[in-house]
């Protein structure tokens, strides 16, 4: 089993983002 370890990234510094942009917001 292979995994895209670029992919899993991406996804977590998206979601990381999106936490850093909710935090500011509220």
């Amino acid at each position: 089993m292979d995994i895209d370890v670029n992919k899993l990234l991406q996804a977590f510094v998206y979601f990381k983002s999106c936490e850093k942009l909710r935090h500011n917001n509220s």
